[in-house]
């Protein structure tokens, strides 16, 4: 798992490592609750 980084006209394969993908997936769980919490939170005010 990567990503291909584009840099001064130059490609090159990136991986993604095991410590970092974990860390992506629970960041995103957590937006996730949080845009789902807004309109709770702005309906109490």
């Amino acid at each position: 798992m990567g990503f291909i980084e584009l840099r001064d006209g130059r490609s090159r394969f990136r991986p993604i490592r095991r410590s970092v993908v974990p860390l992506v997936v629970v960041s995103g769980v957590v937006a996730l609750l949080l845009l789902r919490a807004v309109p709770r939170l702005l309906k109490n005010r």
